[in-house]
Formats: C-alpha cells, structure tokens, sequence
C-alpha cells in the first residue's frame, strides 16, 4: 500500500481510509479479492489447462496453494480445487 500511496501522492492513512470507504475492506482484502477473481478467470482459459492449482495461485499472485485458499474460502467460498474441477469437466 505504501508503494501506491507514494504514486498516488497521499498518506497511507488517506489511502487506506479511502479504501475501507469505498470498498468496505481493507486494501489487503481489495487486493486479495482481485487476485481471486483473476484466478477465477484464468482458470477457464484453455492457456492455462495445464497449469497446477499451485502455478495458478503463483501467477494470479499469491506464494503458493496454501496462500489462495483463504482469501479464496473468505470471497467465493469452497476450495480453489472445486473450480478447477468444475472447469476441467466441462
């Protein structure tokens, strides 16, 4: 956050405060919640069918598995698994 304050040219305070306003959550959860989403859309493109769930959470920004499973469970509920699956039957 503090990276992006620093291009935005205002406090990290300001920032956040904005944040929690206009998205009722924390700047970690906003981000948190995009990576998951961008996980949700990758996973149906044919591009990354090979892809490990591992490889796809690294690549939608998260340092493993493990790191995507909670924000994961918190906005979507269910398991990164579960979506792979889904996709992969189609």
């Amino acid at each position: 956050m503090e990276g992006l304050a620093n291009q935005l040219k205002v406090s990290s305070q300001h920032l956040s405060q904005f944040i929690q306003k206009k998205y009722a959550m924390s700047f970690s959860d906003l981000v948190n919640k995009n990576r998951v989403n961008y996980f949700f859309e990758i996973v149906q493109d044919p591009a990354y069918q090979n892809f490990t769930i591992d490889a796809l959470a690294r690549e939608v920004g998260f340092s493993s598995r493990q790191h995507l499973n909670k924000p994961f469970k918190k906005f979507h509920g269910g398991n990164p698994s579960d979506i792979v699956d889904a996709v992969t039957t189609k």
